[in-house]
């Protein structure tokens, strides 16, 4: 038994490292022979889950360190992006919707006036 299964064993767990990603979170769980990446956000109804063998994830882990120093600039959190977008094309219908609402009233007012004055000069002939 390695010293992963001792430890679920000991604490009805697996061995979790986790980590905040923008208003979700990201996890990653060991277990004898593999390990499990977690991806939740909130708002969504489902989570990722994969489940990765444990010389794969060495290989990955050899291999992330060349690109990881390409990395340059701020953090980018692609769910606020996408949650930034939503709510900017919310505010725009919204605003569309009042203008025609607005646009709307107007007509009738106008088309109200054009009834009066109408009726006005059939009452002066």
């Amino acid at each position: 038994m390695g010293k992963l299964s001792k430890f679920l064993r000991l604490k009805g767990r697996p061995y979790e490292l986790s980590a905040k990603n923008g208003e979700g979170d990201v996890r990653i769980q060991f277990y004898e022979g593999y390990v499990v990446i977690l991806s939740r956000q909130p708002r969504l109804r489902f989570r990722q889950e994969i489940a990765i063998t444990r010389s794969a994830w060495w290989s990955l882990m050899r291999e992330v360190s060349k690109p990881t120093v390409l990395m340059q600039g701020p953090d980018f959190d692609q769910n606020q992006a996408l949650r930034a977008s939503y709510e900017a094309e919310q505010l725009r219908l919204t605003e569309k919707r009042q203008r025609r609402r607005e646009e709307v009233v107007e007509a009738r007012k106008a088309a109200q006036r054009r009834r009066h004055q109408a009726a006005k000069r059939r009452g002066r002939s």
